[in-house]
């Protein structure tokens, strides 16, 4: 809430200087939503795949762990650890795609943001020449411009870290919901509070 009250208002900011720079400031900001958008929409589906082939994996090597002995008895453990390197080169694979492909917009959207700050530097001299704003709030409205892009940059550099929760959180919501529901208890009278003894002994 504190990020989105100071995007707007430095925004705002950048409107109450000239509207040109305001609007150069919103393009930008769209342009970054766009980029996050497409961060989610590229990495998803990789993830995913890697978040449950590493769940698969994880589950396979301790099914055999609990029965070690045996399977080195029986001389299955380089079979079994040829199996488990295959499942985790593939989560390895599908984490370094939407990893790349993370990496890539993000480049991309600090781009962006250096790129508009240029911009805004441009614009605000050209309307420093023309007399209609001072040199001072050129500057200023560079400034401002950056920090009103900063959340929206911030939060496609994190998208994947949150994209990760969300499908853990739905994984343990999935499992909660398969869980049947409890059975109500026999019911038990209540305690009396009397302690009865026998053939109790005490003896120095």
């Amino acid at each position: 809430d504190w990020s989105s009250d100071v995007c707007s208002s430095d925004l705002l900011i950048c409107f109450m200087f000239h509207p040109m720079l305001g609007w150069a400031t919103l393009i930008g900001m769209v342009v970054l939503i766009i980029l996050a958008v497409l961060n989610e929409v590229s990495t998803q589906a990789a993830l995913k795949a890697a978040n449950t082939e590493a769940i698969t994996s994880s589950n396979y090597a301790s099914s055999n762990l609990r029965n070690a002995e045996v399977v080195e008895a029986m001389g299955m453990l380089n079979g079994i650890q040829q199996r488990w390197l295959k499942r985790h080169s593939r989560v390895l694979a599908l984490q370094a795609i939407a990893s790349d492909r993370a990496g890539t917009i993000a480049a991309a959207s600090k781009f962006v943001r250096m790129l508009l700050q240029s911009v805004l530097l441009g614009i605000g001299a050209y309307l420093a020449i023309e007399q209609q704003i001072s040199p001072g709030s050129m500057i200023a409205a560079s400034i401002l411009g950056g920090r009103a892009l900063a959340p929206v940059d911030l939060l496609i550099g994190t998208w994947k870290g949150f994209l990760s929760a969300r499908m853990s959180y739905q994984r343990l919501d999935e499992l909660l919901k398969q869980v049947q529901p409890r059975l109500r208890a026999m019911s038990l009278p209540a305690p009396l509070g009397s302690l009865a003894l026998e053939n109790v002994v005490s003896a120095p």
